[in-house]
């Protein structure tokens, strides 16, 4: 069985955050996400045993993540429009794997 692990500090260098002020919020933003992507994606422990579909699952959090993180207030601007279109690009191709 394929078991994705994200930590904290990998989200950190993703997010480029090199302090620890956040370190709380931040942890609270990765499993927020991981929960939200288990529960959206169908059949979600059978599939994440593929390796590719682990590796975009692991990323989809960490974007998840990053938009969570950023985006603490509701936002409509472009650049949150595009990721979350991203997203939802990704979890449609995760869901009928």
């Amino acid at each position: 069985m394929i078991k994705i692990e994200i930590t904290l500090e990998e989200v950190k260098e993703a997010l480029r955050i090199d302090y620890e002020d956040e370190d709380y919020f931040l942890n609270l933003c990765i499993r927020t996400a991981e929960g939200y992507l288990r529960d959206a994606i169908e059949g979600y422990d059978v599939k994440i045993k593929e390796q590719s579909f682990a590796n975009k699952a692991k990323l989809v959090i960490i974007m998840i993540t990053q938009d969570l993180f950023d985006n603490r207030g509701y936002s409509t601007d472009k650049q949150s429009e595009k990721v979350k279109y991203i997203l939802q690009s990704f979890m449609a191709q995760m869901r009928w794997t």
